[in-house]
């Protein structure tokens, strides 16, 4: 088993209400991206007057056609749209080293998006990822 980044433990340290279990199987490049959603969910959480919004808890943070998606328990709408804007932020930010203004590429030719992933083009070269236009 490989050790746990630094940068994931702090997020399970930071946010324990939100990450009840090691839920957290993505790309390192998208961290940023979740950390400021757990701080934006959060503060709301917190900062909600009235108790009616149940706490979230993340049931499942995972890669999936080479996107980032999301599962949890809890909340409301509020949360649900900043979950959503989390999620489609993934759809131009880099999974490997989370640079913006990254497109989706295919480590197959045969470019279906089963074998997508979210790439700048350094990496995506790199890796021998095909664009997908």
């Amino acid at each position: 088993m490989m050790p746990r980044p630094q940068a994931v433990t702090e997020l399970y340290t930071t946010y324990p209400k939100l990450f009840p279990k090691n839920t957290l199987d993505c790309s390192l490049g998208w961290l940023t991206i979740i950390a400021d959603m757990c701080a934006a969910v959060q503060i709301y959480l917190d900062l909600e007057e009235e108790p009616h919004v149940d706490q979230v808890e993340f049931t499942e943070i995972k890669e999936r056609y080479g996107v980032l998606t999301i599962s949890y328990t809890g909340g409301d709408g509020v949360v649900a749209h900043i979950i959503k804007y989390c999620e489609q932020l993934s759809y131009r930010t880099c999974s490997i080293c989370g640079v913006s203004d990254a497109t989706l590429y295919c480590s197959s030719k045969w470019r279906n998006w089963s074998h997508g992933k979210i790439l700048c083009e350094p990496h995506a070269l790199e890796l021998f990822y095909f664009r997908l236009s």
